[in-house]
């Protein structure tokens, strides 16, 4: 009996949980994420209007800046950690009687450093439309691509 409680437990979860998308790479910028399916290029960044949300990445700061932002922000941001091996900074702002969620990892790779924010309607997550998890899983899949090499004439 537990083994049946456990298949269906995962077909369940199987269903719930959103499917993710292939690797998108956010407009012009070397960022590449994985994001739940429905995510499209907008605005300068990837947007999902199922979920009111949209992805923008950063390239402008170095990592310090961003470590210094998060110390003095007035903003209620908790600090919080990704399954990444890389040294980096994941901070969020969501509480449940607010409009907007917000998720920001800051990372960096290939002598980049990138910010990359997720922000989402609350109420998107408090219906289950998607999932801390989710996010989360989102932002530790992102990496900075290596410029192509030039095409030899």
């Amino acid at each position: 009996m537990p083994q049946i409680r456990t298949f269906l437990a995962a077909v369940f979860m199987g269903f719930a949980a959103p499917a993710c998308a292939e690797q998108i790479q956010v407009a012009d910028s070397p960022v590449v994420l994985d994001l739940p399916d429905g995510f499209t290029a907008a605005r300068g960044g990837l947007e999902n209007k199922r979920l009111n949300a949209q992805v923008r990445i950063f390239t402008d700061q170095n990592f310090s800046f961003w470590e210094q932002f998060f110390r003095v922000s007035a903003r209620a941001y908790r600090k919080g950690s990704l399954n990444r091996p890389d040294p980096h900074l994941y901070f969020y702002y969501f509480w449940p009687d607010t409009k907007d969620a917000e998720f920001n990892l800051v990372f960096n790779q290939a002598g980049v450093t990138a910010k990359v924010l997720f922000e989402v309607d609350t109420g998107s997550i408090l219906k289950n439309a998607i999932s801390f998890d989710a996010i989360e899983r989102s932002l530790a899949s992102a990496r900075v691509m290596p410029p192509a090499a030039p095409a030899k004439p």
